[in-house]
């Protein structure tokens, strides 16, 4: 699994994948907590047919992406313009899962001129937002209030779980697979080598790359709203008990062009099942209108 590494203006590395052949309309790919971008669908076929190609950003500590403490949703957004600006791509799809959904947003918000269409899959919302901290489950509301009055503590304890993980991530990755809906778990059970790298590229730092992302999530509260006229597509596994039907019930109401996708006995990890529509989605909405005549 080779990485590709950026340097950004302030000197860090950017990791970053490249799935199929980049001549082909790039779709952005944001992994989620707890990921990389090792976790994702890796079938150039299927790309090949679409006339697509993945981009798959680690964020700051994933993969070989360097630290960067206290970076917010903005800052990660900055450094996807800068790589896509080194890649001479200035149109793109981008799709966004769990954590990654939430910097997707803020991307797609600041640089609407870059975003050919937003996919959104069991995204989470910025949770200093005043509009989501009225409709979010309240232990997100714990966790928020916990990060941001208890830091050091969070810190201790991201270190711990850290360090739990890293003495057997088998371990860890089947007691995380036995959690899922079973639809979810059988997909899963396909990608495990994956998930075990991605859970290694998550926790090598200690925990902080995972406690700086979490750190961000809680802080940002841009207003959830469409920053351009890009399709936006909502995935929503009905039995995901993270992020809830209510929560892209939210956004879809929010997000003018959008059209909303409830995935029956799908769970959190439903896109590990679902790719293939997902890309088909994004190829039909978003790739040049010549290439969809071919």
């Amino acid at each position: 699994m080779d990485y590709e590494l950026f340097t950004l203006s302030d000197g860090r590395k950017l990791s970053y994948r490249i799935v199929g052949d980049p001549a082909h309309h790039p779709v952005v790919y944001l992994h989620g907590f707890g990921s990389s971008s090792a976790v994702m669908v890796e079938d150039r076929d299927v790309l090949t047919d679409l006339g697509l190609f993945v981009i798959a950003v680690d964020r700051p500590g994933y993969g070989r992406s360097d630290l960067h403490p206290g970076y917010s949703s903005e800052d990660f957004a900055e450094d996807i313009y800068q790589l896509l600006s080194c890649l001479g791509i200035k149109r793109c799809a981008v799709a966004g899962w769990s954590t990654g959904g939430m910097f997707a947003q803020d991307f797609a918000r600041l640089y609407p001129q870059y975003v050919s269409s937003l996919t959104l899959l069991g995204s989470v919302l910025p949770l200093s937002q005043p509009e989501v901290e009225r409709i979010m489950p309240v232990k997100w509301k714990f966790v928020r209030w916990v990060m941001l009055h208890f830091p050091g503590v969070c810190r201790y304890l991201f270190k711990r779980v850290s360090k739990r993980i890293n003495q057997d991530i088998d371990h860890a990755v089947m007691n995380r697979m036995k959690k899922m809906v079973r639809d979810d778990k059988e997909a899963a059970m396909l990608f495990t080598e994956l998930l075990k790298k991605a859970t290694y590229d998550a926790y090598q730092y200690e925990g902080m790359a995972v406690y700086y992302e979490v750190l961000a999530m809680c802080k940002a509260d841009f207003e959830v709203r469409p920053g351009g006229c890009y399709p936006t597509m909502i995935w929503q596994g009905e039995d995901d008990h993270l992020w809830t039907v209510s929560t892209s019930r939210f956004l879809k109401q929010r997000y003018t062009k959008s059209r909303m996708f409830i995935i029956k006995d799908k769970g959190h990890f439903m896109f590990l099942s679902i790719w293939r529509d997902v890309l088909q989605l994004i190829k039909d909405v978003s790739a040049p209108k010549e290439q969809n005549q071919m």
